[in-house]
């Protein structure tokens, strides 16, 4: 009971940033105030962000309504992001842009085996899989997984995710392990990748997945393709049809939801918590920043790909077709494209659709973006 009260008001306390620097994609100068967790600060600032940018702390402040937040550095920002616990629907100026944090997945086993005798780029997964010899175990055992942990999990999570990493604790990964598997990849004896299965009445479910060390030159000999194919063949052997792969990013540049949209990942649900775009101006910056990071949200009918797009930019339309391209992932129903015109783009998400369609394979030849 203490620690729920205790949770409840440590939610009216704001950690809150000011971030400046060159936007990742245009150099253009973005000034940014972010209200939140310093892990949702540490991703979004990479995604806007060309190292080395500039931050200050501001302190943290008791808030009702963090929406609200005022500070002298606010006049100086073209960009206020804010954490919420859900969508706002009140107590908050529109125009504002709310993003998920996260998605979850599915796979279907049976149709990912024949994706990936027919999809171009998974096919190429398979030739480094099959020039490496890569072959596969299973083990269980609080040893392997403690092993597992230390020496390839952890380091993988933070090799890939710097400052962004959020680990699993030990405890979590030992927990249930007498009915949890280790898939490891195995590069002749040595085992170079791996990756946990729990399981319940919804079937398995991918925990989590590391690699020796950290080691990124087992990621580009094939060591996760590795990994993603085999437990295709090891749960299907089990009787299994889908698999959970668990939650990913929302937006279109992030390496790991672009991975798991190749091998055939579907959107399953979104969180109902995520950053709420505010406070913003139309300066180079800030367009480019939302031009260079489509993302997927959620609404009652489904999911749907919000990107934006410069009315006089020539390339627009180039632009267009590889967000298309980029959309191949089973469960996206509308490419809402929005115009960056007018004070503020996100005025014109809810009535500026100029395409609606079912997501199959190969959209492009499907599909047709209107102007």
């Amino acid at each position: 009971m203490f620690f729920t009260i205790r949770k409840y008001i440590a939610s009216f306390r704001h950690y809150v940033w000011f971030l400046e620097g060159a936007e990742r994609q245009s150099d253009a100068e973005l000034r940014m105030l972010y209200i939140g967790n310093i892990l949702n600060k540490n991703y979004i600032a990479k995604l806007a962000f060309k190292p080395p940018f500039r931050e200050k702390y501001l302190g943290r402040f008791w808030l009702l309504n963090p929406t609200s937040f005022r500070h002298k550095l606010s006049k100086k920002c073209d960009i206020t992001i804010t954490d919420v616990k859900k969508v706002p629907v009140n107590g908050v100026k529109k125009p504002w842009l709310f993003i998920p944090y996260w998605i979850a997945g599915k796979i279907n086993i049976d149709e990912v085996l024949m994706l990936a005798e027919t999809r171009k780029k998974l096919k190429k997964d398979l030739k480094r899989i099959r020039k490496h010899q890569y072959t596969y175990e299973v083990v269980r055992g609080k040893d392997f997984f403690d092993d597992f942990y230390h020496h390839m999990y952890v380091p993988h999570i933070k090799n890939t995710f710097g400052n962004e990493a959020r680990p699993h604790s030990l405890e979590t990964i030992l927990k249930g392990h007498e009915n949890s598997d280790l898939l490891l990849v195995k590069d002749g004896q040595l085992s170079v990748a791996g990756e946990i299965y729990s399981y319940d009445t919804n079937g398995p479910k991918v925990l989590c997945l590391g690699i020796l060390n950290g080691d990124h030159r087992y990621v580009k000999e094939g060591a996760i393709c590795a990994l993603y194919y085999f437990r295709l063949i090891y749960l299907k052997s089990k009787g299994y049809a889908d698999i959970d792969l668990g939650l990913s990013r929302v937006f279109l540049s992030d390496g790991v939801l672009r991975f798991k949209k190749k091998w055939g990942m579907k959107m399953t649900s979104a969180s109902d918590d995520g950053f709420l775009i505010h406070q913003l101006t139309l300066k180079d910056g800030t367009k480019s920043f939302l031009k260079n990071n489509p993302f997927i949200m959620h609404e009652l009918d489904g999911f749907s790909c919000v990107c934006f797009f410069d009315e006089n930019d020539n390339a627009a339309e180039k632009e267009k077709n590889n967000i298309i391209d980029s959309l191949a992932l089973t469960g996206v129903k509308k490419l809402l494209c929005c115009e960056l015109e007018g004070a503020l783009p996100i005025k014109t998400i809810s009535d500026n659709i100029p395409v609606s369609f079912e997501a199959i394979n190969d959209m492009k030849n499907n599909c047709a973006v209107s102007s």
